[in-house]
């Protein structure tokens, strides 16, 4: 609630231990403290930005989506994740293991390959 107050993450992830629960697995590259180091109190704000009333979803669109999302995420569930998907008619992949930040997994080189073929498969 205070994090919602004051827009700002810190009263949420105070330590580097929550910051690693709540983002990443336990298999990260990243360590919980250099995750920690780099999150901002804006982290806050870009969460509230997803979410009504702050906002609401696009309507008629015509682009490819592709979602991506990691199976293990603590900050947004994975059905939350497919029901976003779904709304958009996006294609949607989950990463087994990874959590929230996917680029800091160990995973992350498929899950590279993973964009890279689909937007391959899309071009053209």
């Amino acid at each position: 609630m205070l994090s919602a107050l004051t827009l700002s993450a810190t009263p949420h992830i105070r330590n580097a231990e929550q910051a690693a629960k709540r983002l990443i697995s336990a298999d990260a590259e990243i360590s919980a403290e250099d995750l920690h180091s780099k999150l901002d109190p804006e982290s806050q704000i870009v969460l509230n930005q997803h979410n009504p009333p702050f906002w609401f979803p696009a309507k008629n669109l015509r682009t490819p989506m592709f979602w991506i999302a990691g199976d293990a995420d603590n900050a947004v569930s994975e059905s939350s994740q497919r029901k976003s998907a779904e709304h958009y008619k996006a294609d949607y992949v989950t990463v087994p293991g990874a959590a929230h930040n996917l680029m800091m997994e160990k995973s992350q080189r498929q899950t590279i390959k993973t964009i890279h073929e689909w937007l391959e498969s899309t071009a053209g």
